[in-house]
């Protein structure tokens, strides 16, 4: 919607680790070739509210940032609840795979 220059609502009261697929593949790999079990948390580095990471998004691709309106999610009316913060610890996942995700801003380089 940016890149067209249209409008664009976004929640500023969600919360969100942004995680590179490649990031992903990587840790679950990493999982089966050390044979570990349990629950390893595997995402990006970084929580950051929905609106930070399309105004990042939107630095990145210089789009025009004032075509955004930041907006409660109670006002979206979604038929299913979704929770207001969804970060990881990922310090297991650091220390029995070597875990290192990019951030948002290296991540957007391959983009």
């Amino acid at each position: 919607m940016l890149e067209e220059g249209k409008d664009m609502n976004v929640v500023d009261d969600q919360f969100r680790s942004p995680t590179y697929a490649d990031d992903l593949a990587k840790g679950c790999l990493a999982i089966l070739q050390r044979q570990k079990t349990g629950i390893y948390h595997i995402s990006g580095p970084e929580t950051y509210s929905i609106f930070d990471i399309v105004t990042k998004i939107a630095d990145h691709y210089g789009f025009d940032k004032s075509k955004m309106h930041r907006i409660s999610s109670a006002t979206l009316n979604q038929p299913a609840k979704r929770p207001p913060f969804t970060g990881f610890d990922l310090t297991k996942a650091k220390q029995d795979l070597a875990y290192q995700p990019l951030d948002l801003e290296q991540t957007l380089q391959f983009l």
